[in-house]
């Protein structure tokens, strides 16, 4: 909850809604990080697209990662042999 009311904060200052804020932090991690919402409304649709427009201040970043960093993620993210498929490390 606690990056969730990051996310709201910061869209409340930027007149924007958490899921907007959340895709704009994405899309200022890297160039290369691109950010795939699904969604089966026109209206999300919009809004998906309206977090390009959002822009995020060096303390805004900064604060989501922090609290993103937080998060104590557990388990993994495919099974051994679904990641053998997509990631050449493992």
């Amino acid at each position: 909850m606690s990056v969730v009311e990051v996310l709201r904060r910061v869209g409340k200052q930027k007149k924007a809604i958490p899921a907007q804020i959340n895709l704009a932090w994405l899309l200022a991690q890297k160039p290369f990080i691109v950010p795939i919402p699904g969604t089966s409304k026109l209206a999300h649709l919009e809004e998906n697209i309206a977090a390009a427009e959002v822009q995020l201040s060096a303390n805004d970043l900064r604060e989501l990662t922090d609290a993103c960093a937080e998060v104590a993620v557990q388990g993994d993210r495919l099974s051994k042999e679904h990641m053998l498929l997509v990631d050449h490390t493992v």
